[in-house]
């Protein structure tokens, strides 16, 4: 009697009711809770759901189900507001069908799987937990939409003006990067590119202007440079590509249409190991089961955070404005001892590459890689048009910045 008591309450504290299944991998699709049952498996039992060997207590794998299930949902009657008069409780509820469909929905495609966990779990009604603060990716994605805000709008009216109100449940905007940095660190996405990686660089410019020196094929000086994703006007940077047709891709969408407009490349090397956040190889998305709501929200969040700085934004004078988010940023990682990083522009391809030009020795030169006279004075060729066998090119843009003394010219082959 004191055992099926002790019992009866363990499953009350946990939320969910015990079993005699056994299961094995076979019958999980989730890969970490697959690997969870191969880990731990044993020839003693066979599985309830197919009879096959080895298996494990169903229980077993009931205890991180049940977990997830606590991460994410509450019972509505230990957070949820109760009023019998407006229907009874308030916000957005779910019944116990509905939090089973989130989080176990898709762990099997045998049906009495997923009866078996859902039954372990009796009827009520649930929210969100933490119903009334923002959770997971959302807070995430609303720190940096707050950040983004915070920072053009002392771009707009400069320091001192009339800031929006912080949220309590957002990352304030003093944090947000340091968040960020944190992110990046746990995830191991700062990486390196190796020396003697080649790198493309193409300019468009006047057919009278010779290109032939490491200065006229490198970055513009600094009085010229004008403002970009990624650095401020005025600041010099050195945009480039892992790949020639992505380089002349990227120069030709702000070639003048005129004919006497050229573009002449480049190959340079780089020069040393450099450091970048790499952001065209996200990792993974863990499993429901595997990582915290918490820090699976903050890997989703990576995938809003690439698409938000990677938004096209409209060359109507406000550029230099709606830039500001990403500057800041370059400017942030390049405090904390990364020399760049890397963000998808028109793909998923690594391509593009921004850095100073110090960083790279001069290899070779071609000149011109495409001219505007030879195709009859037409449009320049867009970014979609480039790629082998006429199949649509995708590119990654690259962010380097100084880090390194001034380098001499190496010798052109």
């Amino acid at each position: 009697m004191g055992w099926a008591k002790d019992r009866m309450m363990q499953e009350e504290e946990q939320g969910w009711s015990f079993s005699d299944n056994q299961i094995c991998h076979r019958c999980i699709s989730d890969p970490y809770l697959k690997q969870v049952i191969k880990n731990s498996a044993t020839d003693e039992s066979s599985c309830s759901f197919c009879g096959r060997r080895p298996s494990v207590d169903l229980d077993e794998v009931m205890e991180i189900i049940g977990n997830t299930v606590a991460d994410y949902y509450n019972r509505a009657v230990n957070e949820a507001p109760y009023e019998s008069a407006e229907g009874g409780y308030q916000g957005v509820t779910y019944d116990t069908f509905e939090v089973m469909e989130h989080i176990v929905g898709g762990i099997s495609r045998r049906d009495a799987v997923i009866e078996a966990i859902s039954s372990s779990f009796d009827d009520d009604i649930w929210v969100e937990r933490n119903m009334f603060s923002l959770n997971g990716v959302q807070k995430y994605v609303a720190s940096w939409e707050q950040f983004c805000d915070a920072v053009k709008h002392e771009a707009k009216h400069g320091p001192g003006g009339e800031p929006q109100d912080e949220d309590h449940d957002t990352i304030p905007v003093s944090a947000m990067l340091d968040a960020l940095h944190d992110i990046v660190q746990e995830s191991a996405m700062i990486r390196s590119i190796p020396v003697d990686r080649i790198i493309y660089r193409v300019r468009a410019h006047k057919n009278s202007e010779e290109c032939i020196t490491r200065e006229t094929l490198g970055p513009p000086p600094s009085d010229k440079a004008p403002t970009n994703r990624m650095s401020a006007a005025g600041v010099s940077v050195f945009y480039g590509a892992f790949e020639r047709a992505t380089a002349v891709a990227e120069a030709s969408v702000s070639m003048p249409p005129e004919r006497e407009w050229v573009l002449t490349g480049a190959a340079w090397q780089c020069t040393r190991p450099l450091q970048v956040l790499d952001l065209s190889e996200l990792p993974p998305v863990p499993s429901i089961f595997e990582a915290s709501r918490e820090w699976r929200g903050a890997i989703l969040f990576l995938r809003e955070f690439v698409k938000s700085i990677s938004a096209p934004v409209v060359h109507d004078g406000g550029e230099h404005v709606e830039y500001v988010p990403t500057q800041v940023l370059t400017e942030y990682f390049g405090a904390v001892d990364v020399n760049g990083s890397a963000s998808t522009l028109l793909g998923r391809r690594k391509a593009e590459t921004l850095a100073n030009y110090r960083d790279f020795w001069l290899l070779t030169f071609k000149r011109p890689i495409a001219t505007v006279a030879d195709n009859g004075g037409c449009e320049p060729p867009q970014p979609a048009l480039f790629g082998p066998r006429g199949r649509r090119y995708l590119a990654t843009s690259w962010c380097l910045w100084p880090r390194s003394a001034f380098l001499p010219d190496r010798p052109s082959v």
